[in-house]
């Protein structure tokens, strides 16, 4: 068992919403609950929160870290699995199959970990 869940490596241009206006961005990993955002920070505080859009759809995340030139996010909700899947195919990665099963094998799922398996009928 894991005890967190694999990132899966992606290059997905998005853009990004922070106290400072729009700018693009490009997610290099993402998993349910997070990624990975190369930009140019600037001021960015930690803990701040930040608007992704994946192309129309826009999901609020936590600016966990900041270094140089690269964000890790929490999103304040999970991301669908197919969302997931759909980011990470860009470059080829994992499928729906993939990441259910990546998602099962995590140790001590939190409340959160538990609705997402249940939202994708593995529990």
């Amino acid at each position: 068992m894991e005890y967190r869940i694999r990132r899966q490596p992606t290059t997905y241009d998005v853009t990004l919403t922070t106290r400072a206006g729009r700018v693009s961005a490009t997610v290099t990993n993402v998993h349910p609950y997070g990624a990975r955002i190369k930009f140019d920070p600037g001021e960015l505080d930690l803990f701040s929160t930040v608007v992704i859009d994946f192309h129309g759809v826009s999901h609020a995340a936590n600016v966990m870290w900041v270094h140089r030139h690269e964000i890790g996010v929490r999103f304040t909700k999970p991301l669908p699995v197919e969302t997931v899947a759909m980011i990470a195919r860009k470059i080829g990665g994992a499928s729906r199959e993939r990441l259910v099963r990546d998602l099962a094998t995590v140790r001590a799922p939190n409340q959160i970990h538990t609705e997402l398996l249940e939202q994708i009928d593995v529990i």
